[in-house]
């Protein structure tokens, strides 16, 4: 993303356009959709956005499928980027905890 955020911002939709037409027939496109709002939650933080930035991750981590540990370590890793940057200490403490947990058992 290196700071290119409006380059950025045009393959995310095209990837998010792509990735939903296959998704239904395509669990690995699934998966890759998951990621989308983990992205866009970096570009919410360096906007200053960390309510928005959460709620991104909150929502990769409730579409991440079940059985993909490795998947929802990494989401939980930006999920608590996300609340440090927030200033909210006890949850970012709490999600990089749990991306540890799920990291250690892929």
């Amino acid at each position: 993303m290196g700071g290119y955020f409006d380059a950025a911002e045009k393959w995310l939709q095209l990837a998010e356009t792509g990735y939903r037409a296959l998704a239904a027939q395509d669990p690995p496109a699934a998966r890759r959709a998951t990621v989308i709002p983990v992205y866009r939650s970096v570009f919410a933080r360096f906007h200053g956005e960390f309510t928005k930035a959460v709620a991104l991750c909150q929502r990769a981590l409730t579409a991440a499928p079940d059985g993909e540990d490795r998947l929802k370590g990494v989401i939980l890793l930006f999920l608590g980027q996300a609340y440090y940057f927030s200033g909210d200490l006890q949850n970012a403490e709490r999600a990089l905890e749990e991306a540890i947990r799920y990291t250690l058992s892929s």
